[in-house]
C-alpha cells in the first residue's frame, strides 16, 4: 500500500499536468469579448444587407420606370 507521501506526490504530478492545460482554456472574459465581437460583426452585416436591399429595390424601380415609360 502506498504511503501518504507517495500518494501526495502522485496527486501533485497529476495536478501539474492539469495546470499545463489550463493555459489554453478560455476564461469568462475571453468568452464575453468574443461574444461582443461576434455581435458587432453580425450587426454590421445586417446593416449592409439592409442597405443592399434598398439599393437593389431602388435600382429595380428605376429600371422599371425607364422600361414602362
Amino acid at each position: 500500500m502506498p504511503t501518504v507521501e507517495e500518494r501526495l506526490a502522485a496527486v501533485e504530478a497529476r495536478l501539474a499536468g492539469v495546470e499545463i492545460h489550463l493555459e489554453h482554456v478560455a476564461t469568462k472574459a475571453d468568452l464575453a469579448e468574443t461574444k461582443a465581437d461576434l455581435m458587432t460583426q453580425l450587426t454590421w452585416r445586417m446593416f449592409g444587407m439592409i442597405v443592399g436591399m434598398f439599393v437593389a429595390v431602388a435600382s429595380a424601380v428605376a429600371v422599371a420606370q425607364t422600361v414602362f415609360d
